[in-house]
């Protein structure tokens, strides 16, 4: 198990598998929490013989950590990651188009009234296209967040497209191997992997 990953799985965020791979760490981080939590309250007890002692004060907040851990590790089991043969699919288009450097794989944007999974998504150019085979939320509203964002860190001009079929979404990929990049590339897939879970 990998310790840094534990505290702080930012540096493997689109990597493929990134969401079943998290989920394990996410639930070993919230439970080491309660356990520290736990921990210092019967130490606590033991030490003094009752639960009215500092002890008890200090394993009641080592519950706030605990408990937004437990969010954070129930929105990671609420959400699978990109299907074998669509990853497969992709990994071996992406191994054909070198020239696409800025892709992601499992993210999910989360708002609070939607949230919207990307199996994988490719920023190139002027162009973020999303492959998201469980396609359900509306497009717009995604573009709109998405633009929202990127906005507010003067990323504008991002011309964003959702598709709901892997085939289609490779053609693409290929098409925008095509075309030139952009400096401003890697700053918004940075972004997107920053707002994401």
């Amino acid at each position: 198990m990998d310790f840094k990953r534990l505290f702080g799985g930012e540096d493997h965020k689109g990597e493929q598998g990134y969401l079943a791979t998290q989920r394990k760490y996410e639930l070993a981080k919230t439970l080491i929490y309660f356990g520290i939590a736990f921990a210092i309250l019967i130490l606590g007890i033991i030490s003094t013989g009752t639960k009215n002692n500092l002890l008890t004060i200090v394993a009641v907040l080592g519950m706030l950590p605990a408990s937004k851990s437990l969010v954070e590790t129930i929105m990671f089991f609420r959400f699978k990651g990109c299907d074998k043969e669509d990853a497969k699919l992709i990994a071996d288009t992406l191994q054909n188009t070198p020239d696409l450097q800025n892709t992601a794989f499992d993210t999910v944007f989360t708002t609070y009234k939607v949230n919207y999974k990307a199996d994988h998504l490719c920023v190139h150019g002027s162009d973020l296209i999303i492959y998201s085979r469980d396609f359900t939320y509306i497009e717009n509203d995604l573009k709109e967040h998405l633009n929202t964002t990127l906005a507010t860190e003067k990323l504008n001009g991002i011309t964003i497209k959702v598709f709901a079929k892997a085939d289609k979404y490779t053609d693409r990929l290929k098409t925008l191997s095509e075309l030139p990049a952009k400096d401003t590339d890697a700053a918004v897939l940075k972004v997107l992997k920053d707002i994401s879970l």
